[in-house]
């Protein structure tokens, strides 16, 4: 039997031992390894720690700093300097064909179906979370990281301009052209498809969740900070540009038509419709009930639509045949204030209203309404008091 450190290796062990009917030593005469090997893989969870370990007893940070240490030693700038010296003293003309050699020579057609192998084989249920393991081994918070680190390493800027680099080498014209070679690679029919699927199997309902999810992971306070972020690092000035900018790449009349074809790709059609009857609410409002010229966004009232839209489900089956009602109206709102527009679109002040029903209501507070209006906490109530005015008068009555 092989004498390193294999996670599946560690959990035998460690059952056996846990039995009580094994001495270390006996567990080490079974197996076929030493007594300090044993010792070893009751001490530490996983081949990573191990490897930690090693490398912080030699006065290294972690495994990759090791590494780099060791390819500089033979006279190499990087560890992936080294690898293409290996590559091409064996015959390849670059690391990625001889990676897919040694995928064949162990009977597999290609390095992603290796991987595929290796993360069973190591208990994960995907590659990402193999890979992540994998890189949280080198010292790496997130495979991202990783990349990050790699496209320094290998002399680019960004992890942009390394695809982009990959993307030409590959003989694609952009990153997006090689995307979606990637992912017809790995069996998708598109980015997207591919996307939902990596989303999916990370464990999240669709793409935006998964974004969400990155966003706070990589310290941004949401979504859209982390998009812009990513937008700039492929040299535009925010995520509106580069939306338009992939919207007349891609033959669309207007951002927002690209928009509407992202959401139906990545299966949140529903959210997307929701998001902009929001918008256009806020926009008729402010329009409507102030004096502002330019309408700022949102987030400068400090709106966040995607709390607004889960507080919302389950939709209507026919969304379409509801509108968005705003129980207390938005006319007893001073809108000026930013506060007062920050309670007005408060999800207790918004429900899903049969569009007829919401028309012939209009700004009218009915019986019915009143009931439910005494359901929103009463801070979320307009300044002017005229809601509870409103309740002195019908009790009056």
């Amino acid at each position: 039997m092989a004498k390193k450190i294999a996670d599946e290796l560690i959990t035998q062990i460690r059952e056996k031992y846990a039995t009580g009917e094994y001495s270390k030593r006996q567990l080490a005469r079974e197996i076929g390894i030493s007594h300090g090997t044993v010792q070893v893989y009751l001490k530490y969870d996983s081949r990573a720690e191990y490897e930690n370990h090693l490398v912080k007893r030699r006065g290294f940070e972690n495994r990759t700093e090791y590494l780099t240490h060791l390819a500089k030693e033979k006279g190499f700038e990087s560890t992936y300097e080294y690898q293409k010296h290996l590559a091409k003293e064996k015959g390849f003309e670059n690391i990625n064909e001889y990676l897919t050699h040694l995928a064949k020579e162990k009977g597999f057609e290609n390095i992603n179906e290796y991987q595929k192998h290796l993360a069973e084989k190591n208990g994960f249920e995907s590659v990402i979370e193999y890979l992540t393991h994998l890189v949280k081994g080198r010292g790496f918070e997130s495979t991202y990281e990783y990349q990050k680190h790699l496209a320094k390493e290998k002399g680019f800027e960004n992890i942009n301009e390394y695809r982009k680099h990959l993307a030409e080498k590959n003989g694609f014209g952009s990153i997006n052209e090689y995307q979606k070679h990637l992912a017809e690679k790995n069996g998708f029919g598109s980015i997207n498809e591919y996307q939902k699927h990596l989303a999916k199997e990370k464990g999240f309902e669709n793409i935006n969740e998964y974004q969400k999810h990155l966003a706070e992971k990589n310290g941004f306070e949401n979504r859209t900070e982390y998009l812009t972020h990513l937008a700039k690092e492929k040299g535009f000035e925010n995520i509106n540009e580069y939306q338009k900018h992939l919207a007349e790449k891609n033959g669309f009349s207007s951002i927002n038509e690209y928009r509407k074809h992202l959401a139906e790709k990545a299966g949140t059609l529903e959210q997307f419709i929701i998001k902009n009857r929001l918008r256009r609410s806020l926009h008729s409002a402010l329009i409507k009930y102030t004096k502002q010229g330019k309408i700022p966004s949102a987030s400068r009232y400090g709106l966040n639509y995607e709390a607004i839209i889960e507080s919302l489900k389950p939709f209507p089956e026919n969304v379409k045949d509801y509108d968005l009602d705003h129980l207390i109206p938005l006319d007893f709102f001073d809108l000026e204030d930013n506060e007062e527009i920050k309670k007005a679109f408060n999800p207790s002040n918004l429900r899903w209203l049969i569009r007829k029903e919401n028309q012939e209501k209009s700004n009218n507070l009915r019986e019915q309404d009143l009931e439910e209006i005494l359901k929103i906490p009463k801070e979320l109530y307009p300044n002017s008091g005229i809601i509870q005015q409103i309740f002195e008068e019908v009790k009056a009555t």
